[in-house]
């Protein structure tokens, strides 16, 4: 499906479960719209995508998968700093179905040998850790 945003054709790469449609520009460039307008994701940092923890990686297209900073996104939902258990729990969960790839694997043994999130998720991280070894 193809957007028009400013002027540029948008590519939707995937509907986050917010509502919130991602987007990608002719020339790489990756977007968010939603009741707030439309942003651009930053790779290296795109908070904007952690609601798409929500959903089951398997539901990813291959395309989506391939054009969306997907390490980049767990490892900053496993550094999230709080107590809250949310985005840690769910990306750890994501995890154990996708396996973790090297880019992620500094943020998961860092998370699991820290204080947060929950001690359940924490020791889910340790034995996918273990699991590595």
């Amino acid at each position: 499906m193809r957007l028009l945003h400013q002027n540029r054709a948008m590519e939707v790469i995937v509907n986050l479960p917010n509502g919130a449609i991602v987007s990608r520009a002719t020339d790489g460039t990756l977007l968010i719209a939603g009741t707030q307008g439309a942003r651009q994701i930053e790779a290296t940092n795109p908070v904007a995508l952690l609601p798409l923890l929500e959903r089951r990686p398997e539901d990813l297209s291959a395309e989506a998968t391939a054009a969306l900073p997907i390490s980049q996104m767990l490892s900053l939902a496993l550094r999230w700093e709080t107590t809250a258990d949310h985005w840690p729990r769910l990306a750890v969960e994501w995890l154990s179905r996708t396996g973790v790839s090297a880019e992620v694997r500094a943020s998961l043994d860092d998370f699991a040998h820290s204080d947060r999130g929950s001690q359940q998720t924490r020791h889910l991280a340790r034995r996918l850790l273990r699991e590595l070894e």
